[in-house]
């Protein structure tokens, strides 16, 4: 056999195991690129995927806490006690207009004066309206209002509720004020200036009334120790020296007019004033025909009236009372 046969063969078995060797060289090689991309993939997909779950946790709770806040502050459609936790749970003075009373800039500020004169006074001053209270009696369901959804007040707490399927409105307070407001004539006084404007359509007018009148009565207490009635008005004292000085300027008056008129001198007896030749009566005689009789009623004052304490659940705890408008 030719020796060049023999190298020639020799050499080509060489060269193909050369050749697989290097082939599987470059693929073994290769595996761990290809691994490691699919691996980052799948790493940057799984990232991704984390990214929009985070994303839509986050979005979910910022839902829930917008319709948490929501919620607290337009209710919660349900007008049952047991169901009106986060709808009244109030951190001080304010306003819960669930029956939808009042606009944003109406409620702004009702929500002032409230706590403003709140502030000064150290109490808790809150309004409630509600669209129905499922023929609930309106003192029970406020007194439950101040028991448990309103935070108290340092010096007392008092509510005004009012529901418009029955156009019924009613103050409650808690013991505390309950002693600082009389149960009749405070109560009384107060809806003698906010009944009229309910009557109108005045919500946030009567609203600020309300705590207006409420403020007077409370720092009536501050300044003389005792709530206010209609008898604290009157002094006996005051009007016996009004009289007097009355009496004194109308006896000045009338002497001064009476020194200045020239032409006047006082007569003994009326007689003087007496012509007895000016009339003589010869026969007299009286007869009866008929008569009209008009019936006019009195007129009402509407000035400022139109309260009227109709009904109340007062109770050792409570004051209060309330009445339609």
């Amino acid at each position: 056999m030719n020796p060049n046969k023999y190298i020639a063969a020799v050499m080509s078995v060489l060269v193909v195991c050369l050749s697989l060797v290097f082939t599987s060289s470059l693929a073994t090689s290769a595996y761990p690129y290809t691994n490691s991309q699919n691996n980052n993939t799948q790493q940057m997909q799984r990232t991704s995927q984390q990214e929009n779950i985070v994303n839509r946790n986050q979005q979910h709770n910022s839902n829930s806490q917008q319709s948490t806040v929501n919620t607290s502050y337009q209710g919660i459609g349900s007008n049952t006690i047991d169901n009106m936790t986060s709808l009244l749970t109030l951190d001080g003075s304010g306003i819960v207009d669930n029956a939808g009373f009042l606009n944003t800039q109406q409620r702004s500020a009702v929500t002032s004066t409230l706590q403003k004169i709140g502030k000064e006074h150290g109490i808790t001053m809150a309004v409630v309206t509600v669209s129905t209270i499922n023929n609930q009696d309106p003192g029970k369901y406020a007194n439950k209002l101040i028991d448990s959804y309103i935070k108290h007040g340092e010096n007392g707490t008092i509510v005004f509720l009012q529901v418009r399927d029955q156009r019924q409105w009613y103050i409650s307070t808690d013991k505390i004020l309950k002693a600082k407001i009389d149960n009749q004539y405070g109560i009384e006084y107060i809806s003698e200036y906010v009944v009229p404007l309910l009557k109108q359509g005045d919500y946030s007018g009567a609203y600020e009334m309300y705590a207006t009148k409420t403020g007077e009565l409370v720092f009536y207490y501050e300044k003389n120790g005792e709530p206010w009635t209609p008898q604290k008005d009157f002094s006996p004292e005051s009007f016996g020296v009004a009289g007097l000085l009355a009496a004194f300027v109308g006896w000045l008056t009338r002497k001064g007019l009476i020194s200045s008129m020239s032409n006047v001198t006082p007569n003994a007896t009326a007689d003087n004033y007496i012509d007895t030749n000016s009339f003589s009566v010869t026969k007299s005689n009286d007869q009866y025909m008929y008569q009209y009789v008009t019936v006019v009623p009195k007129p009402k004052n509407n000035n400022r009236g139109g309260g009227g304490i109709t009904f109340n659940s007062s109770d050792g705890g409570h004051g209060g009372g309330g009445g339609r408008y």
